[in-house]
C-alpha cells in the first residue's frame, strides 16, 4: 500500500482542489484531509489544507458562504 500511496495523495488532493473551486467546500476539505493523511510530511498538501480551511474561516467570520 505505501507503494501507491503518493500517487493517491495527489489524486485525492487534485480532485480536493477541483471540489473547492467548484463551490463544494465542505467536500473539497474532505478529500484534502484524505491526501494528508495518506501523505503527512508533504508540506505543499498542509498549506493547501491550511488555506482552504483559512478561507472557510474568513468567508464564514464575513458572511460571505451559504
Amino acid at each position: 500500500m505505501e507503494i501507491n500511496s503518493l500517487s493517491r495523495a495527489r489524486c485525492h488532493a487534485r480532485r480536493g482542489m477541483a471540489l473547492c473551486q467548484l463551490g463544494m467546500i465542505q467536500q473539497g476539505i474532505g478529500e484534502l484531509k484524505a491526501a494528508v493523511a495518506l501523505q503527512p510530511n508533504d508540506d505543499k498538501l498542509r498549506m493547501d489544507l491550511e488555506k482552504v480551511c483559512n478561507l472557510v474561516e474568513t468567508s464564514v467570520d464575513g458572511d460571505e458562504l451559504e
